[in-house]
């Protein structure tokens, strides 16, 4: 059945193709809900399967290919999945138009997922060098605005 036995969310993939193609992407909960479904999914509305222009979409929960998940990335971690269900119900609360229509499912799944690895992993920001101002350090060199090369 392919499902989590600790009830990690999954993001899924129906009819993957080559690795790049799929049908529709949504996200499973498997032994938890998330705001009352155990899946969600992002569609383009009104029916259209691939819309020329970027549309609002809507959300269906649970999401009608549930049973069809080919688990694409699942994180083992219980405070992924929360924060993962935060970021749905935020995504709700706020509506979306995608950039991308015929993938819009596709896009919203990875916004979530990075959504949520942002809360639960975040990169730490990368130490910039403090210096006392207008000193220059030993085997420090900066270059004037007039060109000139100055060496600490």
């Amino acid at each position: 059945m392919k499902a989590d036995p600790l009830g990690f969310a999954t993001w899924c993939e129906v009819n993957p193709r080559l690795g790049i193609v799929y049908d529709h992407a949504f996200i499973r909960f498997d032994l938890i809900q998330c705001d009352g479904a155990t899946s969600w999914g992002f569609w383009p509305g009104e029916g259209k399967c691939c819309p020329l222009f970027p549309a609002p979409g809507r959300w269906e929960y649970p999401d009608p290919h549930e049973r069809n998940c080919k688990p694409v990335k699942q994180i083992p971690d219980t405070r992924f999945e929360k924060a993962l269900c935060d970021c749905i119900k935020e995504s709700k609360r706020r509506g979306r138009t995608y950039q991308f229509p015929c993938y819009a499912c596709g896009t919203w799944v990875k916004d979530m997922w990075n959504c949520a690895r942002a809360r639960v992993f975040p990169v730490p920001p990368k130490p910039s060098p403090v210096f006392p101002p207008n000193e220059i350090l030993p085997g420090q060199c900066i270059r004037l605005p007039n060109g000139r090369i100055i060496c600490g």
